[in-house]
């Protein structure tokens, strides 16, 4: 007997109501952190960064993540739009992120503090968030 022809992508997964409340307080937190970033990057692999001062933003320079997006002018032209446009690009990036994505709002740290003090985990490694806004055609 032939064997019922599966599809080529898994199954989407199943939220229960309090799966889906905690998904969408995750995306509210790192769209209210968006309120006061001064940028986002992604290293074009699985690190997407909210980028939360001027210092910040110069290391990642050094570092060669690919180029900061919607930065201060942008900002001050039309804040809500800019900002849901980042919170797009964000959910894009991280969907389309290798399955060790992470996103992380960074601010530097004063000399000789821990580095990993800057770090603010949003979506922490391996934590399966989805994207719970759909982009308006």
């Amino acid at each position: 007997m032939p064997s019922t022809p599966q599809p080529p992508y898994p199954a989407a997964p199943v939220f229960t109501e309090e799966q889906l409340a905690q998904q969408v307080e995750i995306w509210n937190t790192i769209g209210e952190r968006l309120e006061t970033a001064r940028a986002i990057m992604f290293d074009g692999c699985h690190r997407i960064y909210l980028i939360m001062d001027n210092e910040s933003l110069e290391r990642l320079y050094e570092l060669h993540y690919l180029a900061p997006t919607a930065l201060e002018e942008d900002l001050k032209e039309n804040p809500e739009a800019a900002r849901e446009h980042m919170l797009g690009l964000l959910q894009e990036w991280y969907r389309n992120a290798c399955g060790l994505r992470l996103i992380s709002a960074i601010s530097s740290v004063p000399e000789g503090a821990d580095p990993n003090e800057g770090f603010e985990r949003l979506i922490r490694q391996f934590h399966e968030a989805f994207q719970i806004y759909e982009d308006e055609d």
